[in-house]
Formats: structure tokens, C-alpha cells, sequence
């Protein structure tokens, strides 16, 4: 007998669709991966070099990391500049619509750090572990 895979593979632009109208919908297609708001957020204080990006990003994988630029250079909020050097060097930073973005991943971040202080001592309070 002869086994067949069953699953499909998708196609990296297939990961997450929403099919929903609506922008936030759109927007998390756009930056909804795993780290790819914290890498926005790193190209958000200027330019930077793979190297720079993967040291700031701690628990980041090499692979990952290169993932998500390619990703968000393929949508439009992250540029590729190559500098040739020598040596040839490589810096990614924010195109007009990734620095867009900057205000709405600062009100989340404000956001995060005002209600998780209160989620953390709610949790306390009830005796639940902290996550």
C-alpha cells in the first residue's frame, strides 16, 4: 500500500487570510505574522543591518528574521538597500507606509504596558499564574 499526503502545502502568501473587508482585517494580512510588528518596531528607530536586527531581537531565529524582511519588503513597509561596497552591505529600513504604521504599533505598545500592569495584578489578586 502506498501512502499519500493528504495536506496541501500553502503557499507562503497564503498564510493568513482573513477574507474580510475589513482594514484591520487587511492590515493584520499585512503585519500579523509572528515578530513581524516587533521587527516594524526596530526598523521604526532607523535603518538597520540583518546582524543589528538579529541581536535586538532576542529569540529571533536567523531564518525567521529573514522571513519576515522578505515578507514585509514584498508588501511594501520594508526596503532593501544595497550598499556595494566594499564590502557589500545591506541595511533594511521603513518605506513611507511602514513608517506609516509607526503610530498604531506605539498606541498598541502603550496600550499593552497599561492594561498588562492591571491584567498582571488582577491575575495576582485571584492567585492565577502571571503568563
Amino acid at each position: 500500500m502506498q501512502l499519500q499526503k493528504l495536506t496541501k502545502q500553502r503557499q507562503s502568501e497564503e498564510k493568513r487570510r482573513y477574507d474580510d473587508a475589513c482594514g484591520l482585517a487587511h492590515a493584520m494580512e499585512l503585519v500579523g505574522e509572528r515578530w513581524a510588528m516587533l521587527v516594524m518596531r526596530e526598523l521604526s528607530y532607523g535603518p538597520r543591518r540583518f546582524s543589528d536586527l538579529k541581536s535586538d531581537l532576542q529569540g529571533i531565529s536567523a531564518n525567521v528574521l529573514s522571513q519576515r524582511l522578505n515578507e514585509l519588503e514584498a508588501r511594501g513597509l520594508v526596503a532593501r538597500d544595497v550598499d556595494k561596497g566594499p564590502p557589500v552591505r545591506v541595511t533594511y529600513r521603513l518605506t513611507d507606509m511602514g513608517r506609516a504604521l509607526a503610530p498604531a504599533v506605539d498606541e498598541l505598545h502603550s496600550w499593552a504596558q497599561a492594561w498588562l500592569s492591571k491584567s498582571a495584578a488582577a491575575s495576582q489578586a485571584q492567585g492565577a499564574p502571571l503568563p
